[in-house]
């Protein structure tokens, strides 16, 4: 019997508003999310979606969601520069890093080795 190979792997499948959309509600309802600033970048990515948003550096690196923000815009900036996928994949380290129980970076950080050819 033969075996059907799985479609190749591309960051548009979890860019996608339909599998996005969840893990920022997710995002949305941790106690972090309401940090000054964050939620209006939050607020933004749910109702605008990623592409174009801003995240300042200073608010990533003492922000969790801020961070897992930030990965998703470079990921997402990744599908015309590769040279993004790195950054976004130390991004998500570091927001998971300073909130050990925040997921949804973990999930992105899979995506972003997945789409630089390390799944």
């Amino acid at each position: 019997m033969p075996i059907a190979a799985a479609p190749g792997f591309t960051l548009d499948q979890v860019l996608a508003p339909q599998i996005l959309n969840p893990f920022l509600e997710r995002v949305a309802a941790r106690p972090d999310a309401s940090a000054p600033g964050v939620k209006e970048l939050l607020d933004r990515a749910r109702t605008s979606g990623i592409k174009g948003l801003e995240v300042p550096d200073a608010m990533a690196k003492t922000a969790p969601v801020a961070g897992f923000l930030k990965g998703l815009t470079l990921l997402s900036q990744s599908e015309t520069d590769q040279k993004k996928l790195e950054p976004a994949a130390t991004e998500f380290k570091s927001a998971m890093n300073r909130s050990p129980d925040f997921y949804a970076p973990m999930i992105y950080l899979g995506a972003s080795f997945a789409a630089n050819g390390k799944d």
